[in-house]
Formats: structure tokens, C-alpha cells, sequence
């Protein structure tokens, strides 16, 4: 049995929904048009336009903005204040008529509307078009609604249509969005309850309704299509002021983020906030930062991210898209193939804009992206954090790191021999390489100091390139180097030692007589209870031991 797809069944329900509400309308059309007055076809067609309107200024549910789903609520009630009072205006033919209006509307509404909540909200659109046509039969009963006058049928009329517009949203639209959010139904109430929006919307909505439907009943139309006017005008409002209040979010994250680098010096939980601090990508998206650490993108690191960690294929179009990024010097570049779409957005900073890094964007290929304008923005603001990583990195780097030979320093190279033998177990082994270069003064005297930083130089970068991945290089001394090598037994540094010693022998290094330059090499195995000093200490040993033995080769300590 296949599993239940949420999001494919919430999509066949709207499907369902829609076929049915297009049938209602094109019957009512065919069978109304020719029997209407002209006045009440003049109002189904402005009525339409003001619905249009009104629905494209859907504003999310507060409460479930986390979900990242543009999910939409409050603005029901707006829409109710323009179709409601044409069913207490003409009965079952006003209902017809608000159908067939709120149906357009709502299509005109999700068709601009696409790329940033259509679907949703032409799920409201079919939804509250049969609802309408379920009263077709209960107003018509009630010939004109004439019954429903003076300050009696206005009370009535308002508390029939706030009961409506609650049962539809609590009882109707609640459900279906927890279907389609895969959110827990009373998650969902919670949050429409707590959202002072929704509320505002649907208590203003049913007293302008009611004003709208006294001034049809006193066949003042033009005086009702005129008051349509304010309720697009606060539905515009609406939506420009949540627009407002998450750019208002946005920048405090940031400016806290900004605050916190000021105070602690610590970048990382800061570019954390700025990219949690972004609005818009969808749930299975993911949002990177990586730092220009080295002078090859392939070896840039992630600073911090946020969503799933993607495929081999989008960590291959990543390294292609941002090499792309680098040398044809753009501020943004974009690449696809059939599983994503990457976006990488430069990270610039300095006098002259050198590229600090990159903050990279995965979505799917078919993902609309016209959202360029906040990453754009946050690659600015990241630019000083991103700086500043780097510049901590480097002072940490200096602090570790031997200048000359890019290796490791003695502290460092201590610090890590004593970190793996205190998180040793006992069944795995742990094996030192010391090596020394034979001769080296002689160097130094007759080919002058230069070239003995030459020749330190080209040994380090043998030794690097001869080690095993997990090993740890580090030069302790003027020409002494020391290998950390984790889970090694005494025949694997033995074995690689050999392979170093045989490297630097076939160098292109040579003394000042045309000797090639070699290095010594003691090796030495840890022992339950040595400590770094115990096990240096035997190595050291060794080496002596292959000094003393005619030089360039690799003695095991006893």
C-alpha cells in the first residue's frame, strides 16, 4: 500500500472543489443571465472586480508563519462584506450572483497571485462559491429578504453572517489547511483564535456588511459599490503592514545579531539569527554560508546552514555554480539540472569588493525565485560577519600553525598527541613518526639560510603529501618534524615512515657537494599508561638509534 501523500490529496480535494464550483457557476450563468435585471448583472460584475481585489491581499495566520506555507485566513471576512449583502439584497438570484463573483474573483485573484499563494487562494475561492450555492435554496425561501428590515433585520442579518463566517472558517477552512500543512487541527484553531487580525477583520467586516446591505435596501446601489472602495483599501493595508511587521522582525534579528558580533566577537550564532531571520524559501529548501577560507571554492567551508543537507547532486551543482561565481565575477548566478536549482549570491567586502564568500540557496528546479532582493540584502549584512570569521580563523590558524612550513607548531602538534592518547581505547593503537633532517646545518653554511628555508619548506610538503588522511604533521623544532598518527599500528608508521623517508631521498633537494638531502626517522608505538612525554621520549630514541646508524632510515623504538 502506498503511502498517504498529504499534499496529493489536499491538491485532488481542491481539484474536486474547483470542477464542481466551475459547474455551479456555468449553470447559473446559462440558466440566470437572461432572467436577471440589469442591475443586479452590474453588480455581480463589480462585486467581481472588488473580490479580485480583496483576495489578493491574502495576510498569513501569525501563529504559523514558521510553517513557511503563506498559509491565509484573515481577509475571509472581507470578501464576505461584498457578496454577503447582494443575498440579503435579491434573495436566491443575489446568491447565485455573489457565487458567480466571488468565483471569478478568486480566480483572477490566485492567477496574479501564483507564485506566492494562488493555490491557496483559489482553495478559499471554490470553497466559499458552494458554500454560497448551498443558500441559493435557504434564500430564496424568503422572497427579497423584505422581511429583513429596519434595525431588527440588521441585528439579524449581522448575526447570521458573523455565525457563517465563523463555522466557515473554524469548521471548513481549518481542516483543509491542516491537511495540507500537515498541521495539528487544533494548532491551527489555537492560532486563528490568538490572531487579533482575524478578529478585527471579521467584527469590522460584518458591521460594514451591514451597512453595504441598507444601502441596497434602499436602492441607493451606487452608494454600496462606492463603500466596497474603503474595504479594498484595508485589505491592501493589511497586507502591506505584515509585510512591514516580518521586514520589521528581520532587521531587529539582525541588528541583535549585529549587536551580539560587537559584544562577543563570536560571528557563527550570528549568521545563524541572519539566516533564520529570512522570509519566503519553502520548507524543503535549504540556505548556506560559505566562507572564501582557501583560494579553491571546492574547499570552502559551510558556516552555518539552514534546511536538509542536499544530494551528491546538489553538492556538485554547488561547487560548479560557486566556482562560477568566482571567476566570472557576478553579484549572483544561478545553475540547474533536473534535481535543483542553486543560487549562490556573493558575499563582497573591503575597498575594492573582494569575494568574502557566498551565501548559497537550494530549491527545486521548478521553485518560482523572485525573492532576489532579501538574499541580495542578506549577503550584504553577512559581509561583515563573514569577515570576521575569517579574520578569527586566521588568528587561530597563526596561533597553531608553524609560518614557514604551513604545518602544524609544536604546541599544536603536543596539544593533539595528548588529545588522541587521552581519548585512546584500549584495543587501538597509537604511533608517533619523529624525523629529522640529516645534515641541515651544513646547509645553512654553505648554501646560506635561504635555502634552508627551502629545503624546510619542500620536506614539510613531502611529509604532508606522504601521511595518511587522519595524520597530523607538525614541525617541533628547527628541523625536527613529529607525525600524530591515530589508530596506526607499529607496522603501519613503520611503513609509512619508510614511504617519507624514501620521498625526500628522491627529491629534487641536494647539499651544497650535489648530495641528496635525507631524513632520519624514529618510530615509536604507545603503551597503556604512556603519556606524550614517555612516548616522545622513546621515539626520540629511535631516532637517535638511526643517526647513529649511518642516517636516512626508519628505526622502531625497543
Amino acid at each position: 500500500m502506498k503511502p498517504f501523500d498529504r499534499n496529493r490529496a489536499h491538491s485532488q480535494l481542491i481539484g474536486l472543489l474547483f470542477a464542481g464550483a466551475m459547474l455551479g457557476v456555468a449553470a447559473v450563468l446559462v440558466r440566470g443571465l437572461g432572467s436577471w435585471p440589469a442591475g443586479l448583472i452590474a453588480l455581480m460584475l463589480l462585486a467581481t472586480c472588488a473580490t479580485a481585489l480583496i483576495a489578493r491581499c491574502f495576510v498569513p495566520i501569525a501563529g504559523l508563519r514558521l510553517r513557511r506555507t503563506r498559509t491565509a485566513a484573515e481577509i475571509v471576512p472581507l470578501t464576505g462584506t461584498v457578496v454577503a449583502p447582494l443575498v440579503a439584497y435579491a434573495g436566491a438570484e443575489g446568491a447565485a450572483a455573489a457565487a458567480c463573483a466571488l468565483f471569478v474573483g478568486f480566480c483572477i485573484a490566485a492567477i496574479v497571485r501564483r507564485r506566492s499563494g494562488g493555490a491557496l487562494i483559489l482553495r478559499h475561492g471554490v470553497m466559499q462559491t458552494l458554500v454560497l450555492f448551498a443558500l441559493i435554496p435557504v434564500a430564496g425561501s424568503i422572497e427579497r429578504w423584505q422581511l429583513l428590515g429596519g434595525l431588527e433585520g440588521s441585528l439579524l442579518f449581522a448575526l447570521a453572517l458573523g455565525v457563517a463566517m465563523l463555522t466557515y472558517q473554524f469548521l471548513l477552512a481549518a481542516p483543509l489547511l491542516a491537511l495540507q500543512g500537515g498541521l495539528r487541527l487544533g494548532r491551527v484553531w489555537s492560532s486563528t483564535q490568538q490572531d487579533v487580525r482575524f478578529w478585527i477583520a471579521l467584527f469590522g467586516g460584518v458591521l460594514w456588511a451591514t451597512a453595504v446591505r441598507y444601502a441596497l435596501s434602499i436602492d441607493q446601489p451606487a452608494l454600496a459599490v462606492a463603500m466596497w472602495l474603503p474595504v479594498i483599501v484595508v485589505a491592501t493595508m493589511m497586507v502591506r503592514i505584515d509585510a512591514l511587521r516580518v521586514e520589521l522582525h528581520r532587521l531587529h534579528l539582525v541588528r541583535d545579531a549585529v549587536h551580539a558580533m560587537l559584544g562577543e566577537r563570536e560571528p557563527v550564532p550570528q549568521i545563524n539569527a541572519v539566516l533564520g531571520s529570512l522570509h519566503g524559501p519553502l520548507v524543503n529548501e535549504t540556505v548556506s554560508v560559505f566562507a572564501a577560507t582557501t583560494a579553491r571554492t571546492e574547499d570552502w567551508g559551510v558556516v552555518a546552514s539552514l534546511g536538509p543537507e542536499p544530494s551528491p547532486a546538489g553538492v556538485d551543482l554547488r561547487r560548479r555554480v560557486l566556482a562560477r561565481l568566482k571567476f566570472a565575477g557576478r553579484q549572483h548566478t544561478t545553475l540547474r539540472d533536473e534535481y535543483y536549482a542553486v543560487h549562490a549570491y556573493a558575499i563582497l567586502g573591503g575597498e575594492h569588493g573582494d569575494l568574502l564568500g557566498a551565501l548559497v540557496v537550494y530549491r527545486r528546479p521548478d521553485a518560482p525565485a523572485n525573492d532576489h532582493a532579501q538574499f541580495e540584502a542578506a549577503a550584504r549584512g553577512l559581509a561583515p560577519l563573514v569577515r570576521d570569521l575569517r579574520s578569527i580563523a586566521a588568528a587561530r590558524s597563526a596561533a597553531t600553525t608553524d609560518a614557514l612550513t604551513g604545518l602544524k607548531n609544536r604546541a599544536a602538534s603536543l596539544e593533539i598527541l595528548r588529545t588522541v592518547l587521552g581519548g585512546k581505547r584500549a584495543h587501538e593503537d597509537t604511533s608517533v613518526l619523529l624525523l629529522d633532517i640529516d645534515r641541515f646545518k651544513s646547509i645553512n653554511d654553505h648554501l646560506g639560510h635561504a635555502a634552508g628555508d627551502d629545503c624546510l619548506r619542500e620536506i614539510s610538503r613531502t611529509i604532508a603529501g606522504g601521511v595518511r588522511a587522519g595524520d597530523s604533521a607538525g614541525r617541533i623544532g628547527g628541523e625536527e618534524f613529529l607525525v600524530v598518527m591515530p589508530s596506526a599500528t607499529p607496522e603501519m608508521a613503520l611503513m609509512v615512515g619508510e614511504r617519507v623517508r624514501a620521498a625526500v631521498a628522491m627529491s629534487s633537494i641536494r647539499h651544497a657537494d650535489g648530495e641528496p638531502v635525507t631524513v632520519s626517522v624514529g618510530a615509536a608505538s604507545a603503551m597503556p599508561g604512556d603519556t606524550p612525554e614517555t612516548l616522545l621520549a622513546r621515539a626520540d630514541a629511535a631516532l637517535y638509534d638511526a643517526k647513529r646508524s649511518g642516517r636516512n632510515r626508519v628505526v622502531e623504538s625497543a
